[in-house]
C-alpha cells in the first residue's frame, strides 16, 4: 500500500467464518472491533450487515489531537472499518467476520481522502482472506 504501512493478522476460523486484525504498526493498540455478516435474504441474495462491537480511540494518539478531533476520527475509523469489512466479507463469501481496523489519526485522515487506498486494503485483505485453505477442517 503505498504510503502506508500496516500490520495484519488473519485467523481463519473456518471455510465462513474469520477473525482479521490490521494495525498501524506506529499505534500498536486495539482501538475498534466489527462484526459483519452475510445473511441470506428473501430475494436469493445475501444481504451483509455490520455491528460496531467496541469503539475506542482514547488511547490511540495521547497529547496529539484535541477532544472533538478524536471522536470524529474514532468514528472515521470506526465507519472505515465497517467499510473495509463488509467488502472483505463479501469479496471472501465468508458468511461472518470479525474485523479490526486500528489505525493512528493520520492514517484515517489519509483514508478518507484516497479512495484507491481503501480499494486497495480491501483487495489485499480479501486476497490474504482467499489464500487461507481450510479444505482439510
Amino acid at each position: 500500500m503505498p504510503g502506508v504501512a500496516l500490520s495484519v493478522s488473519v485467523v481463519k476460523l473456518s471455510a465462513e467464518s474469520a477473525q482479521v486484525i490490521v494495525v498501524d504498526p506506529n499505534t500498536q493498540t486495539f482501538t475498534n472491533l466489527v462484526c459483519v455478516m452475510n445473511l441470506p435474504a428473501s430475494d436469493g441474495k445475501s444481504k451483509t450487515t455490520s455491528t460496531v462491537l467496541m469503539d475506542d480511540m482514547a488511547t490511540s494518539s495521547p497529547g496529539t489531537i484535541n477532544e472533538d478531533q478524536a471522536d470524529d476520527l474514532q468514528t472515521e475509523t470506526s465507519d472505515l472499518a465497517k467499510l473495509i469489512a463488509e467488502k472483505v466479507c463479501q469479496n471472501t463469501c465468508l458468511k461472518q467476520l470479525f474485523f479490526s481496523f486500528s489505525i493512528d489519526p493520520a492514517t484515517t485522515l489519509e483514508y478518507t481522502k484516497n479512495l484507491r487506498l481503501l480499494m486497495e486494503t480491501e483487495k489485499s485483505i480479501s486476497s490474504l482472506v482467499n489464500s487461507l485453505d481450510m479444505s482439510d477442517n
